[in-house]
């Protein structure tokens, strides 16, 4: 009975239940990323839609944005669209940090401190009437 009760048997048991659940958590999590980047963008557009009065609780967040929101991708530098960034996987943030695709900021200009910022920017245009 001592043998089963020894450091050796609980610091395997430990083990092998640490890996168990590690490897668990480990692939929920790459299953479910999927699903969270999906509920992510979701969440954006129904905060977009709900930032300027159109959110209607009983219609589809997806169907409401597509009926009264463009978005764009815009220069800062001129205030122009941008025609060939695609508005739906442009990464602001990921730009910022590119040297290629963003601007480094002076102290005088660099208020917030993020050292630099991206040459574009998303927008969303509000269609009048749906168009």
């Amino acid at each position: 009975m001592a043998a089963k009760d020894s450091i050796k048997q609980t610091l395997i048991v430990s083990l092998v239940l640490c890996l168990v659940c590690s490897v668990v958590v480990s692939t929920a999590a790459v299953i479910l990323k999927p699903i969270q980047q999906a509920n992510k963008h979701l969440d954006m557009q129904a905060k977009i839609l709900a930032t300027v009065n159109l959110l209607d609780a009983n219609t589809d967040v997806q169907t409401q944005f597509k009926r009264y929101i463009e978005t764009r991708v815009i220069e800062l530098e001129s205030g122009r669209f941008v025609d060939d960034i695609d508005p739906g996987t442009y990464d602001q943030r990921k730009s910022a940090k590119d040297p290629a695709t963003s601007v480094a900021l002076s102290p005088e200009q660099d208020t917030a401190n993020i050292k630099r910022r991206a040459k574009n920017a998303t927008v969303y245009l509000v269609k009048k009437n749906g168009v």
